[in-house]
């Protein structure tokens, strides 16, 4: 039995109750399972810390409210930038109009972009390019997360005008698209894009607060005079023609947003070993269900032969008798169905 020599030595249920061959390499392959098991536990954990885990994508209504504190923070672009040379004026959905000097962050209740109330209202703020063809007041900022289970981020904050790589907004309606991503108990990141649905630009004068305020709050909380009012619809004159001297820019939040949160993947990893353990224990059972066949055939052939090489060596002296009373050669063959040889002389008779 060459396939099965190794197993009675290091098989000590080698001779299981009952004579069950097909549980012979039982004891062996199981023991196998424990590096096998080590291997797939070294190599989940691995692959999870890396950041390779499951999540669940859930999608809900913007904006975000618990439903029962209506003092929830509402959802705030917490990187915006104002970049217009002639600076930013900021119709806040809280009702008051801001202003805010180039480069200065639009913070607060200011960078608010929906309303619970209102969810239908925009976000808008009206730009002014003293050098004309500035067709980008606002800058955002954006955090994305790379690595799922540490919770490690890349940020792009918002940049000034003439950086290139920064995230603008142009003029005209912008539809603004929100994913929070989130690890419950270690982080929660808010994600923000922008894509541009109309570049037209111009001035809602008759529902833009700040065309018709008197005053402005400034970036202090101090208030000062509005030099934007009555204004909104004014043009200059360049080479091009007649051009808007102020451009407006929406934010719209999209009705839904996007919610990833990352499944605790020591939680995923009883699951994911119950099912590993089934394969394994199916795989290995058809293993030795294939080795027992093989083993089975051998030992039942060798059975066989060693029945057969009994069966000679027990007929022998009764052939050598049978040879000595009829004279017949010891390879003659015998006639079917009798007691005398085919080829074989007749047997002598006394008298």
């Amino acid at each position: 039995m060459p396939c099965c020599n190794p197993l009675p030595t290091i098989d000590q249920w080698k001779e299981p109750k009952g004579g069950t061959k097909g549980s012979n390499r039982g004891g062996i392959l199981t023991l196998l399972l424990i590096p096998v098991f080590i291997v797939y536990v070294v190599y989940y954990v691995v692959d999870v810390t890396s950041g390779n885990v499951s999540t669940s994508t859930h999608i809900k209504q913007s904006p975000a409210r618990d439903g029962t504190n209506l003092d929830t923070a509402l959802p705030q672009v917490d990187d915006l930038l104002c970049i217009a040379d002639g600076g930013c004026w900021v119709n806040a959905l809280s009702g008051t109009c801001r202003y805010y000097q180039q480069n200065e962050k639009i913070t607060g209740d200011a960078a608010e972009v929906a309303r619970f109330v209102d969810p239908v209202n925009t976000f808008q703020v009206v730009f002014k390019s003293l050098q004309g063809g500035q067709n980008m007041g606002l800058s955002y900022g954006t955090v994305t997360v790379d690595q799922l289970f540490k919770g490690t981020t890349s940020r792009q904050s918002s940049a000034g005008f003439e950086d290139p790589s920064s995230l603008k907004i142009y003029r005209g309606d912008n539809l603004l698209n929100r994913v929070i991503t989130k690890f419950k108990g270690k982080y929660e990141y808010e994600t923000w894009s922008a894509s541009s649905t109309a570049r037209e630009g111009s001035v809602d004068v008759n529902n833009n607060n700040c065309c018709n305020a008197a005053q402005v709050m400034l970036s202090d909380k101090t208030m000062a005079a509005n030099t934007l009012q009555g204004q909104c619809s004014a043009t200059d004159n360049t080479p091009q023609g007649q051009v808007p001297r102020y451009y407006q820019s929406t934010l719209t939040l999209f009705p839904t947003y996007t919610e990833i949160e990352v499944v605790d993947p020591w939680f995923s990893f009883v699951s994911l070993l119950g099912g590993f353990m089934g394969v394994a224990f199916a795989v290995f059972g058809a293993l030795n269900a294939g080795i027992a066949m093989m083993c089975d055939k051998e030992d039942d052939d060798e059975e066989e032969l060693t029945t057969r090489a009994h069966t000679r060596q027990k007929s022998r002296p009764i052939e050598l008798d049978e040879m000595k009373n009829t004279g017949r050669h010891l390879d003659t063959p015998r006639a079917e169905g009798g007691d005398l040889y085919l080829n074989s002389p007749a047997p002598r008779r006394t008298v």
